[in-house]
């Protein structure tokens, strides 16, 4: 801005000024005028000041409850999002103990059933090899009459552990009733899943009790899905499972009729 421009700027301003001024001095005027009382336009100006100082106040107030809000709705929803998380896990665990055993934290014979019908329908629809192992502790029954229930509880919970610790992530183990137990092989052929029994049942021969003369032993049946539907596979495992037994117990049959023994 040149010089002539700041002069003419500095006039606009003292015009105004004057304006005020002389507005403020009206007032003045008129409040003498009404009251009887002598005001100056200092009066004016303090009073405008005070009211200024008010409303930084308010302003003040204002935005301090506005924070105090911010980080009330924030803690808030922080509980909320954490309460959240929490509902989610509870509900995750009581579907979790509505599928287990209570007694041996396997899956119940419900769910097993469930489970062996979803990958029988696999099984079908891609090819892939899935066999099945359906086994049983051997006089399970004269265990309990001889040694208590309690410790019939006791085999019970070490047999599904050793299950559980036998076999891979991607298999299935449950209780299928009883003293039976049922283990489920996907991708795997009737000849590895013999194996894998064979191996489950030396563990469990090999186990030692805390009542010396005990002995717990296993008879399986296995085989491979070979159409059908899971009743079916489920059957004829069962099937094999009293020719083991039949055969002389401990011992693992498979679906050719062939059975590998124990040294009995």
């Amino acid at each position: 801005m040149n010089m002539i421009g700041e002069v003419e700027e500095l006039k606009r301003e003292l015009k105004a000024a004057r304006k005020v001024i002389s507005v403020l001095t009206r007032r003045v005027e008129e409040d003498i005028n009404l009251s009887g009382k002598q005001y100056s336009v200092f009066d004016d100006f303090a009073q405008l000041q005070r009211q200024l100082e008010e409303h930084v106040r308010s302003q003040q107030e204002l935005h301090s409850l506005a924070v105090t809000l911010e980080d009330l709705v924030a803690r808030r929803t922080r509980e909320l999002e954490e309460a959240n998380q929490k509902l989610n896990q509870t509900n995750h665990e009581l579907q979790e103990l509505v599928r287990k055993d209570g007694m041996t934290g396997l899956f119940n014979h419900a769910t097993s059933l469930e489970i062996i019908d979803e990958k029988v329908r696999e099984s079908g629809r891609y090819g892939h090899p899935l066999s099945l192992i359906l086994l049983d502790i051997d006089f399970f029954k004269a265990i309990n009459d001889s040694y208590g229930h309690l410790f019939g509880d006791h085999v019970l919970k070490t047999v599904a552990r050793l299950l559980q610790d036998s076999i891979r992530e991607v298999d299935i183990a449950g209780r299928y009733g009883g003293e039976e137990f049922v283990i489920l092989l996907p991708n795997t052929p009737q000849h590895g899943a013999v194996v894998r029994a064979e191996n489950i049942r030396k563990k469990i021969e090999r186990l030692r009790w805390e009542h010396k003369s005990c002995r717990v032993t296993i008879s399986a049946g296995v085989c491979q899905y070979a159409g059908g539907d899971a009743e079916s596979l489920i059957a004829k495992a069962d099937k094999l499972l009293y020719m083991a037994k039949d055969s002389g117990r401990n011992q693992v049959a498979s679906v050719a009729g062939s059975a590998i023994s124990s040294n009995l």
